[in-house]
């Protein structure tokens, strides 16, 4: 359903969770496929409760844009 990328193409995101380094904040944005919304939403509520029952998730939060706007930020911590 999402493709990943990466803005910055010399360290990719996969390459960045292979280091030990204690705790981060991910940042992570998307735009869902249109008419897909609620499958995303869906999707990304499956996958937060399972990281944060794990216990190596602090928070995490996912922001949707105004108007309309299929553009979501995700932050874990």
């Amino acid at each position: 359903m999402l493709a990943f990328g990466s803005l910055d193409e010399s360290t990719q995101f996969l390459d960045q969770q292979e280091e030990n380094t204690g705790p981060v904040t991910i940042i992570n944005t998307f735009v869902a496929p249109e008419g897909k919304e609620d499958e995303v939403l869906a999707a990304w509520t499956d996958d937060s409760a399972s990281m944060m029952k794990t216990g190596a998730l602090l928070s995490v939060q996912l922001y949707r844009g105004i108007a309309g706007s299929r553009l979501y930020t995700n932050v874990a911590v």
